[in-house]
């Protein structure tokens, strides 16, 4: 997904307990309202060129080299000083008690800029959101990571990272994405590299090891970071990555999609024998002759656009495959035609649809924390459309844990060349709507 044109206006739904989604903290409106937060802070200065989403936190590029953040920051989780003005310590006993039992937690709920000083004189080209981790690559080659490796961002040098994908200057990273621990980086549209920490381990002692890593080191609780590369799509050529909670998928420009990682809720497909696939697998298509235009993964399930067609495979729960009441496919499944053009975003255990043309939105699965902007009540198990008109167009569609967010388009001339400036600059760079995913 390239970045989107130029944006004005914020909307979003659902949990806000850390004040991700800019504001008190609280469970916000259970409706899409304009993000009169995020609203202020950018005015009609800035626009918005990636945003992603974590657990509970929030994190977008502006097109002046602004990485903002909001939400949960306890130990620098999201890159903030802790002794900022702007961040708040708040009894645990009012919100989300999610992170721990203390009694206290720190929160920021306003957009914040990360002070960070490579920042300023680095491009940002990928930004990416995990559970509870960001990743961010400037200028293409270097990749610094905050919440797995101690406090701020940490950049991952010769020591941590191998270099041998930086030969000449034709090598960069094309892709990032992340999960629950785990970020993926491609490398030259061919290349797979995996950087791992298992759950609850944010010391410093983190590092590459190895040529290769079996997904039962990569995603079970092992006490050890993960390096692993996979070569083998030089002929194909990978043009798309998306990841959830434990697996992470591809497309390659063969028109063929492989999957690593856990496939315990049929979130590879049938194709796999185990419950870890330690290597690629090849991921079995309904129909192989649609040419597939995205792929995308929530926490426990996968999910393909194909022609005209949208296909799904995983946990349904919640009913966020939009499949009824069956709680689990082994294997993908048409979930619906739609005869316009469309895209999806998934989150934890709900899932939304933008019909482009229309721009409206379709929603599906749990809506607990009325994170489907239709109010509080049931969860929904196949796609509705949401009673709801967008007065300008829909650029960003956003799921994170319990939370939903849309972004539109403003019309400003200025920012749509700056837009195209910067995109020519990003050269074959592929920027993310970031893959989230959460625990339970």
């Amino acid at each position: 997904m390239a970045p989107s044109i130029p944006q004005h206006d914020v909307y979003s739904t659902g949990d806000n307990s850390y004040g991700q989604l800019f504001g008190k903290p609280s469970i916000i409106d259970n409706e899409f309202v304009i993000n009169n937060g995020l609203k202020t802070t950018l005015k009609n200065e800035k626009f918005i060129t990636q945003i992603g989403a974590g657990d509970d936190f929030t994190a977008f590029l502006t097109h002046d080299n602004s990485l903002f953040v909001a939400g949960y920051n306890a130990s620098n989780f999201i890159g903030l000083d802790i002794t900022a003005r702007k961040i708040k310590k708040v009894q645990n006993s009012n919100y989300n008690s999610y992170y721990s039992s203390s009694g206290t937690e720190f929160i920021v709920d306003e957009p914040t800029v990360v002070n960070t000083k490579k920042f300023k004189t680095e491009t940002i080209t990928h930004l990416s959101c995990g559970s509870n981790h960001i990743s961010v690559v400037t200028n293409r080659s270097n990749i610094y990571i905050c919440g797995l490796l101690g406090t701020g961002f940490v950049q991952l040098g010769n020591d941590k990272f191998p270099k041998e994908y930086l030969k000449s200057d034709n090598n960069f990273i094309s892709m990032v994405g992340s999960g629950l621990n785990f970020s993926v980086f491609v490398v030259n549209l061919r290349d797979v590299y995996v950087f791992s920490k298992v759950p609850n381990e944010y010391s410093n002692t983190g590092y590459w090891i190895g040529q290769t890593a079996t997904s039962q080191v990569f995603f079970k609780p092992q006490k050890t970071m993960v390096y692993m590369k996979k070569t083998g799509f030089e002929e194909d050529g990978i043009i798309d990555l998306a990841c959830g909670k434990n697996h992470f998928i591809i497309l390659t420009d063969q028109n063929e999609i492989y999957g690593m990682g856990s496939n315990f809720e049929g979130q590879l497909g049938e194709t796999a024998e185990n419950k870890y696939e330690d290597r690629f697998v090849k991921i079995k298509l309904l129909e192989p002759s649609l040419r597939i235009s995205s792929i995308e993964c929530g926490a426990l399930f996968s999910a393909y656009i194909a022609g005209n067609k949208l296909f799904m495979s995983g946990s349904n729960q919640y009913g966020q495959l939009g499949l009824g009441y069956k709680t689990k496919f082994m294997g993908f499944t048409e979930v619906m035609t739609i005869y316009e053009d469309f895209k999806i975003s998934c989150g934890r255990n709900h899932s939304i649809v933008h019909l482009v043309k229309s721009n409206q939105v379709l929603v599906s699965g749990f809506n607990g924390e009325a994170q489907l902007g239709i109010g509080t009540g049931p969860n929904v198990r196949t796609f509705k459309l949401i009673d709801m008109k967008f007065d300008k167009k829909i650029a960003h569609i956003l799921c994170g844990r319990a939370s939903s967010i849309i972004v539109t388009q403003s019309g400003f001339r200025e920012m749509v060349f700056k837009q195209k400036l910067f995109q020519v600059q990003s050269n074959y760079c592929k920027f993310l709507d970031i893959s989230i995913r959460a625990h339970h």
